[in-house]
């Protein structure tokens, strides 16, 4: 189209013209008006629906797009670091509105739950689930202006709290109304609710875990979440212990930068596995359906990663025998109880040329068949851009282990 056709100004049409005739036709960039004959129909009027709304857009490039559910202050603080790697699409609430601010997410995404005591559930779980159902409608409602097109609800909180604990139920049947009103298969199908929808709850550390109120929670939380994956309304269950992260990476942890790093260290792990399983390998990949189905199996999970010396099968043996069960987000589980996982090693350009490679990989993969026997185990090896070996772990669907249980008691 030429220049000045571009910049020819369209005559306006009034108002009241459109109104009196919505028929008419403005016509005179064509040198004429034309009216058009009245055919005699009454189309009468009507109201247009409202646009729908328009989610945050997800830039984390993973192959399953989540939306969050953070419960309280450990909750948000454990969202905040998903949303730190493009994971936009979070609603965070809370009974304390000064840990809320604290929380970097749009003010469009959170919401105060006022509770009758006010001012935080003060580690009143009973507190905490009454303000949370006082506010369901305004969080299903935010939740559908957030989340948007999603395969998986993540609901992230802090077990000790009363808050994060207490809202839990109550978001479960939330999540689970979603997937039902929202959330279809490649076929356009429903799905099971109870598949799509995740938890990450945080352990107290070893300071709160000396306060019997905080204990009991975390105990009656993890407690809960067991039944809910019994009875199949929540698959993947990550747990994270503060204080195993503590210990492990105490010469890291300041007192500004602890919970920082911590839950960094939880969104980092999740996050490099649903970004690898959208890459190729000419050696083996972890692809999508994979790793989706080590998500949405019943129980609980642990991920972790550690460093080979060498591809070497000793060395990568040792690896995943001795290194990972120190690296886990959480001690205490019996890996002979899971029922899905995945190991994903990446290696330098020299390791992966180094004779010998393939069967050392092949060693540390059967290395975790042998700690997890019954588990479905999926398996990739990646080229990196650094040398060495990075062995990444994750196991899912395992059973509350009494020995977690009876570490919250242990002060």
């Amino acid at each position: 189209m030429a220049e000045e056709n571009l910049n020819q100004e369209i005559p306006a049409i009034q108002e009241n013209e459109l109104l009196s005739n919505p028929l008419r036709l403005e016509s005179e960039q064509f040198g004429n008006t034309e009216q058009l004959p009245d055919d005699g129909l009454d189309l009468g009027t009507y109201d247009l629906p409202d646009a729908a709304p328009i989610a945050p857009i997800d830039e984390s490039s993973g192959s399953i797009k989540v939306g969050g559910l953070a419960l309280g202050g450990a909750g948000g603080r454990v969202w905040e670091a998903m949303a730190r790697l493009k994971y936009s699409r979070g609603v965070a609430v809370n009974t304390a509105d000064q840990d809320l601010k604290d929380v970097n997410l749009p003010n469009s995404q959170k919401l105060l739950l006022r509770s009758a005591e006010g001012g935080g559930a003060g580690k009143d779980m009973a507190a905490g689930a009454a303000a949370f159902d006082a506010h369901r409608d305004e969080v299903y409602e935010m939740a559908e202006r957030t989340w948007g097109d999603i395969d998986q609800i993540v609901i992230t909180l802090g077990a000790g709290g009363g808050t994060g604990g207490g809202a839990l139920a109550g978001a479960v049947a939330l999540a689970a109304r979603y997937v039902n009103e929202h959330i279809r298969d490649y076929k356009g199908d429903k799905v099971p609710a109870g598949e799509r929808i995740s938890v990450v709850v945080a352990l107290p550390g070893k300071v709160e875990r000396k306060v019997t109120g905080i204990a009991n929670n975390a105990r009656e939380v993890l407690q809960g979440l067991q039944n809910f994956a019994e009875s199949k309304q929540v698959a993947n269950i990550i747990v994270a212990d503060n204080e195993f992260m503590e210990a492990r990476y105490r010469r890291y942890i300041t007192a500004s930068n602890k919970w920082a790093f911590i839950n960094d260290r939880i969104a980092e792990e999740w996050h490099f596995f649903n970004r690898v399983s959208t890459q190729s390998s000419p050696i083996a990949a972890l692809d999508a359906a994979n790793w989706a189905n080590v998500c949405r199996v019943h129980g609980f999970a642990i991920m972790g990663r550690a460093a080979a010396t060498e591809a070497t099968s000793e060395a990568v043996r040792r690896a995943v025998r001795d290194d990972l069960p120190r690296t886990v987000l959480c001690g205490g589980f019996d890996l002979k109880t899971a029922q899905a996982g995945c190991m994903v090693i990446v290696a330098g350009a020299e390791a992966l040329d180094t004779p010998g490679s393939d069967e050392a990989f092949d060693a540390g993969y059967s290395n975790l068949c042998e700690l997890a026997p019954d588990a479905t185990l999926h398996k990739g090896i990646y080229q990196g851009g650094k040398p060495g070996v990075m062995v990444h772990a994750m196991v899912s669907g395992m059973k509350l282990s009494a020995k977690v249980l009876a570490e919250l008691g242990r002060y």
